[in-house]
């Protein structure tokens, strides 16, 4: 018999996916082609929902619970983010396990309509937050929720609030470590800004970017700080990436290594590093961030700093579910460690060496 993870490999998604589209769960937001091709990869398969059985007195319990989520990201952003859809997609596929119903989806704190606001409010026992929202702008949203997980984003102001993270700082330091005693000393720097929601309103600091502030400062205790080599981005484009690197590079700033805070943004740099007539990993060293899916088929393969984005969102999950159980009342911070996955942009032809950095 054919299971969920079967439907999912057929159709090309996930098997949240699949199990949310099956039950015609409402809160879903996917194109109606990918709903129809699910159905119908199912039907030819021969899927079948199991039976239900009889709920234990603890799972009845758990299915009680419901949660809302909130999103940094506008709809078209994320279908386009495979990191932020992973972290989405590890929540998800969590919260069902554990028995959490979503009741909602919203994003943003300043724009949302108050009837919205008051049926989450009041349907929500608890929210997760993924992306950069001030503290106090989602109390200032939702008061009455008292269970709060921040998933990707370390609010200055936590308010008692729990929280999931990747400690990006030590991944920073590390990657510039492993730059640095493989003979490169002028390091470009390539990353965008940090977003971050408040109550009155958005603001963007480039400086505050978890990886370009990590950066800035341990080049300067090296000794080998040079702020040209410090590319700010508008946003995280793989197009802005590639005219910024050219730029430079026709403009004779001509770095040892570049070290992009996505591997977006390392394509691009990889990219404006060939049309100049470089070579990667010669001329130039190329280091990403994330370690998406197709970075070890790049030619060259690219060097990126993996980060566990999927179980950020179902460590989220499980920490929203321990509150909402009464099994913990104190707040928890949770800090994910990342994995170096070393490959050919950076001189490494064996593409299964790897390193950890914790």
């Amino acid at each position: 018999m054919a299971t969920i993870r079967d439907v999912a490999k057929a159709a090309g998604v996930s098997a949240a996916t699949v199990s949310r589209v099956l039950r015609e769960d409402p809160t879903l937001s996917v194109q109606q082609e990918t709903r129809q091709r699910v159905f119908e990869t199912a039907e030819k398969l021969g899927y079948r929902k199991p039976e239900k059985r009889e709920k234990s007195a603890e799972n009845q319990k758990k299915q009680h619970h419901t949660y809302a989520l909130l999103l940094v990201l506008s709809a078209v952003q994320e279908s386009l983010d495979a990191y932020f859809l992973s972290i989405r997609e590890g929540v998800e596929s969590e919260a069902t396990r554990l028995g959490l119903t979503a009741v909602g989806i919203c994003r943003s704190v300043t724009d949302l309509g108050e009837a919205e606001r008051s049926r989450i409010a009041k349907e929500a026992e608890g929210l997760i937050v993924i992306g950069s929202f001030d503290a106090l702008a989602v109390r200032a949203a939702f008061p009455e929720i008292q269970h709060v997980v921040f998933v990707d984003y370390v609010p200055e102001e936590p308010l008692g609030y729990d929280v999931v993270h990747i400690h990006l700082a030590h991944a920073t330091v590390n990657a510039i470590e492993y730059l640095h005693e493989s003979g490169a000393e002028k390091i470009m720097f390539l990353g965008g800004p940090r977003n971050v929601a408040t109550v009155r309103g958005s603001f963007t600091d480039f400086a505050q970017e978890e990886r370009a502030a990590a950066f800035v400062q341990h080049m300067q205790a090296i000794g080998c700080f040079v702020p040209e080599l410090m590319l700010p981005l508008h946003d995280w484009s793989l197009d802005e990436a590639y005219d910024a690197v050219r730029a430079a590079l026709t403009g004779g700033m001509r770095p040892e290594a570049i070290l992009a805070a996505s591997d977006i943004l390392a394509i691009g740099a990889m990219r404006a590093i060939a049309d100049a007539g470089l070579s990667v990993p010669d001329d130039v060293r190329v280091m990403g961030f994330n370690d998406m899916q197709g970075t070890a088929y790049l030619h060259p393969s690219l060097t990126s700093v993996h980060l566990y984005a999927r179980e950020m969102g179902e460590a989220a999950a499980r920490l929203l579910a321990e509150r909402l159980d009464g099994r913990r009342s104190i707040p928890a911070a949770l800090a994910l460690p990342t994995k170096l996955i070393v490959r050919e942009s950076t001189g490494v032809r064996d593409p299964e060496h790897e390193a950890v950095l914790l």
